[in-house]
């Protein structure tokens, strides 16, 4: 279910960063690299947050 929630966000991501770098008149191959650069740091953050979340879970300090 996350896995859908998150590309379903990356869409958007990608829907967004084309509408704004296309009304600057840059290139689409520019924005959909900005949105795929966007998403991967994305899913980095939640993956190290959700193991932190894990290990305050179990008491690591």
């Amino acid at each position: 279910m996350d896995i859908l929630a998150f590309l379903i966000a990356g869409l958007f991501v990608v829907f967004i960063f084309r509408v704004t770098i296309g009304s600057l008149g840059l290139p689409l191959g520019l924005a959909i690299g900005f949105a795929i650069l966007a998403v991967i740091f994305g899913a980095y953050f939640l993956f190290f947050a959700s193991v932190f979340s894990l290990a305050e879970m179990f008491g690591a300090k």
